[in-house]
Order: structure tokens, then sequence, then C-alpha cells
């Protein structure tokens, strides 16, 4: 059973202190005092407690689990400004990240990832309400770097139309400036890090893809079918296209939907290649939203930017769950959770449901709060971490051929995973996967 998080560092929070929250009054100045402003289903909870460990109290906590209500004051652009928008002017970032997502549980994961030089993008399942294809379709309005794609899609539970909602998105994004990264989510992941803090990674992934990739079962796929590039129309007529490129065939991976994909990749996949028919055929397989960017990720052929095509083969020992409540081997994030999750180097956790534990998503996003504006500074990020991640090092000496002469695939296996279990490593450069610095195993 597993809670799997996504992308990559912090730690747990022992300096992080017990407060009392209240709503500013008015827009705070530097140097006035700011509080988060809690939901009054959680303003009893007291994080700090739970983030220093205290498994007595979060035992109480969790005994009667806080619960999403759906109430909230008011659904006009201003009422929403007020909720998402910070008090305080932000700090200008190197870059900004793009973010491909019950609708309150998404506005609180604006607020908490919310930056002016970032921007979102979501897309909407044709069998959502009225009231929530409302609310979703006025944020735009409300917000300059958000959008909502105006085709809807009909998504079901084998992932289908999946990758045409991402894509959609994808495509917005890339008409958008000064993003270095776009994160592929889901409606119940739970951003792990401030904003400033996902610049960092980002930055230290220096242009690497980081995507879960995993042998894909001969079942997952129709080998009957014709997937090289030009049956799939991948390089259209005045393509620049190499002859591998244009006689290459699809390599088929699976892995988690989320992901972080450079901008060059994202062009790449916009800009250069012609995925229409790849999508549209990968479409009619189960869990499609698994294969599409795992496959183009691994066939190396394709020259996709920011590819990482050594895949490590590996299953891991079931563990318990804390917070007692599995859902299709997925374990639930709670309260239990929060000391683990303060301190780890992913990105994001999945899955977190407000309508099982809303008190640990709430005192994550105080957590993100208190780093972002606050300056705390209780488990700083871990940079040696994302440097000797093995998709990282091998991409950035992926075109020093000597380099590639002498490596030892072993060697980009973090030491961890060495000492939990041996790698497979053949020559034929498909024995070997990194840690994704999206998604761990949690318990």
């Amino acid at each position: 059973m597993k809670c799997r998080l996504k992308s990559t560092s912090a730690l747990p929070a022992e300096n992080v202190q017990a407060t009392r929250f209240r709503t500013p009054a008015k827009p705070a100045t530097e140097g006035e005092q700011l509080f988060y402003p809690k939901a009054p289903e959680t303003v009893h909870i007291d994080c700090g407690r739970i983030l220093r460990g205290d498994k007595r109290y979060a035992g109480q906590i969790a005994r009667n689990r806080s619960k999403l209500m759906s109430n909230r004051e008011g659904y006009s652009c201003d009422a929403i400004r007020k909720r998402v928008l910070p008090a305080l002017k932000m700090k200008k970032m190197e870059s900004g990240v793009a973010h491909a997502r019950d609708y309150v549980f998404i506005e609180e994961e604006l607020r908490s990832s919310y930056h002016p030089q970032n921007y979102f993008c979501y897309t909407i399942d044709s069998k959502a309400s009225s009231d929530f294809r409302r609310k979703m379709r006025q944020l735009p309005a409300c917000f300059p770097n958000v959008y909502v794609v105006s085709e809807e899609f009909n998504i079901d539970s084998w992932g289908r139309s999946m990758n045409k909602a991402h894509f959609e998105c994808l495509k917005l994004l890339m008409e958008q400036p000064g993003w270095s990264y776009a994160i592929l989510l889901q409606n119940h992941d739970l951003i792990l890090k401030s904003v400033y803090e996902m610049v960092e990674i980002y930055r230290l992934l220096g242009g690497a893809n980081d995507v879960e990739i995993v042998r894909a079962p001969p079942d997952m796929y129709d080998n009957h079918k014709k997937w090289d590039a030009r049956s799939l129309n991948l390089f259209g007529k005045g393509s620049h296209a190499s002859n591998s490129q244009m006689n290459a065939t699809l390599r088929f991976a699976k892995g988690v939907v989320q992901a972080s994909i450079s901008r060059a990749a994202v062009d790449w996949m916009v800009n250069t290649v012609n995925l229409t028919t790849l999508i549209e055929q990968i479409n009619q397989e189960p869990f499609s939203d698994e294969l599409l960017l795992q496959s183009l990720q691994v066939s190396d052929d394709l020259d996709m930017p920011g590819r990482f095509t050594l895949t490590y083969w590996a299953t891991r020992p079931p563990r318990s769950c804390l917070s007692g409540n599995v859902r299709h081997d997925i374990c639930i994030v709670g309260v239990e959770h929060l000391p683990g999750l303060s301190g780890a180097p992913q990105i994001m956790v999945n899955k977190a449901l407000p309508d099982f534990d809303y008190g640990a998503i709430e005192c994550v996003h105080e957590l993100l709060f208190n780093r972002t504006f606050l300056g705390q500074v209780d488990k700083p990020l871990n940079a040696s971490h994302y440097l000797s991640l093995g998709h990282v090092i091998y991409h950035k000496n992926r075109n020093d051929h000597a380099w590639l002469a002498s490596m030892n695939c072993s060697d980009l296996i973090p030491l961890e995973r060495k000492v939990l279990r041996a790698a497979r490593c053949d020559n034929d450069v498909d024995a070997l996967l990194a840690d994704s610095v999206h998604w761990k195993q949690f318990k």
C-alpha cells in the first residue's frame, strides 16, 4: 500500500511554532505580523504540535478528523481574489512554474501555490456538475494567469482523455512567457513545497524531465497496431527530423500521471512533433494516461528534450498506512503523515482527500504559508539530493560521449536504493530508472 509523493525535499518541522491564526483585517505591510487564515473546520488544530511529532496529540485529532465543508464566503471575483491573493508583495522569482488541475480544494491549492509569475491551467470533466463548471469558468476572469480549457473531456477511471486534457493545457501554457517547468497534476495532489522552493528544485534539475517510468506490461498496449513515427505522423513534411527520428518506433513505459517537464520538452511536444494521431491511438488503451509521456521519455530515437532513457525496474515492499485509509492501493494522507511530509524531498503527495482529513491539508498549507511569507526555514532544501538523482546526472552528461562510454548505470542509483534492493543493470540502455523527484512510496 502506498501514498505516493510527487517530486522532491524538506524535513520534519522541529522549529515550527504553534501559533493561533487569524485573517488579516487589511493587507499586511512589511514588518507587520501576518497570519495564515485557517478555515473554521480546522481552527482548533495546533499544526505545530503535530509537525513536531506529538503522536498523542495527532492521535486525538485523527480520532475526530476534520472534513471540508463546501460553504465559503461568496464566489464573486472580489471574494475569490481576497481568499487567494497574498497580503504581501511576493519576491521576484528566477522563473515561474506552469501548473496543469470539489472546487474548494482547487481554490485552496491555487492560493498555496500562487505567485504572479506562475501560470495555472485547469481542464473540466464533462461529467462535472453545473455548479463546479460555473465556479471553474469564473477563475480566468478573476486572475490573469489562470486558464481553463474551453473543451471538456470525458475522463474515466481508465484514464481515457487525460492525455488530451493535459495536452490542451500545455498548448495554452506554451503561449505564456517566463516559466521553466510545467507540472502535471490531478485533483487530489497536495503540493508540499513553497513557490520559492519549487523554483529552486527545478533550477537544480537543470532541464531534466522528472517522469516516473516502470516497465509497461504487454497487455497495456496493442502490439498489433503500428507504433512507428511514420505511421503515427509524428514528423510532418518539412520537418527537420533526422533519419533515426523518422524511423523510430515508440518504446512503451508506464508511470504515474504526475510529472514535471521542462519548457524545452513542452515546446517539443507542442511545436516539433505532431502528437494528434498518437494521442488518439493511445487513448484506446487501458490506463492510457500512464503511457504517453513515459513512452516519449524512453524512446531515445525521438530525441525528446530532457529525456532519460535508462530504466530502473524495481518493486517496493508493502508498508502499512499510518492513516488507516487505503483506496485503490493508495494510502490516503492523514495528520499522522505530517512530520514525514514536512521533511520529504518530494514536491507533492497523492492522495489528499478533503472529505477524509482536511486538517492534514490545512496544516500543509499553513506550513507553506509560513515558509513563503514568514521566512520560516524549518527544513532547508538539500541540494545534493536533487543533484545526485540519476536522471539529473544523466541529462547533464548525456552529450558527453566519453562519460557515456565509461558510465556504470549502477552509479546512477541513489545510495538508499542500493541498500534496499539490487538493480538490474543491462547494456541495452533499458534497465535503470533513478527515483523520480516526484514520487516516492510513503507509508
